[in-house]
């Protein structure tokens, strides 16, 4: 697999650098998934946002 990816970056077909090791695209998915998984499990809701980027953020429900 690492040898495709290396052969993708090659190919410089991305618009957006993409992370040189493969890997590290599995543990961005699951930062940014995990927490709607937990959610989903829980049924609570998730009350955030992901900006461009990343992390997380927490926002508030309550009326301001």
């Amino acid at each position: 697999m690492e040898a495709r990816w290396r052969n993708y970056l090659a190919a410089g077909a991305v618009l957006v650098p993409p992370p040189a090791q493969f890997g590290s695209i599995g543990e961005r998915i699951i930062e940014f998934l995990g927490p709607v998984r937990e959610r989903i499990v829980s049924r609570e809701a998730l009350a955030g946002a992901w900006p461009p980027g990343g992390p997380w953020s927490q926002h508030s429900t309550k009326a301001r």
